[in-house]
């Protein structure tokens, strides 16, 4: 629809996107494996006036919905340690993040990394504040390991590293 549509739908289809995303950020990884951002790289040089104002609220609504993100994850990574630490002094167990536990924001920060690779998202996306979270979750992650979605994989600063290589 946003590829061949009139310029009408093309518009609407963007509107929904944001609106879905700024109801429940939970819809960034469906939008991003829907293709969403390669279709809004070509949107870019659509000329249609309505078009591009819904494309501009697309992505203002997305750059504004980045900051929670990152500080939910910032949160959870600073739980999931403090809970590994717990483990290792034999307080308790680590919990798994994973499809079973629906507040975790760490299965996000690819929908994070996606967008810094995005042309269009990436001068928006990228400014200080984020680079700061990025680092902090590199320092916090360089000394721990703990395990999360997709097959219980080990996140540590390797995977950390490999995934941020695109940038």
């Amino acid at each position: 629809m946003l590829d061949q549509g009139p310029e009408i739908l093309r518009g609407k289809a963007l509107v929904c996107a944001a609106l879905l995303c700024k109801i429940n950020r939970r819809w960034l990884p469906s939008l991003c494996n829907a293709k969403l951002l390669a279709s809004v790289e070509r949107l870019m040089k659509e000329k249609d006036p309505y078009v591009q104002q819904c494309m501009e609220a697309l992505v203002q609504t997305i750059v504004g919905v980045i900051p929670g993100i990152l500080e939910s994850i910032a949160t959870d990574i600073v739980n999931l340690t403090s809970a590994k630490r717990a483990n290792t002094t034999g307080l308790g167990a680590a919990p798994l993040i994973g499809r079973g536990s629906a507040r975790s924001s760490i299965p996000l920060f690819p929908v994070v990394l996606q967008l810094m690779n995005s042309p269009t998202f990436r001068t928006r996306v990228i400014d200080r504040p984020v680079l700061a979270h990025v680092a902090s979750f590199l320092k916090r992650l360089e000394t721990s390991s703990f395990q999360v979605s997709s097959g219980a994989k080990v996140l540590g600063i390797n995977n950390c590293c490999k995934a941020m290589a695109g940038l």
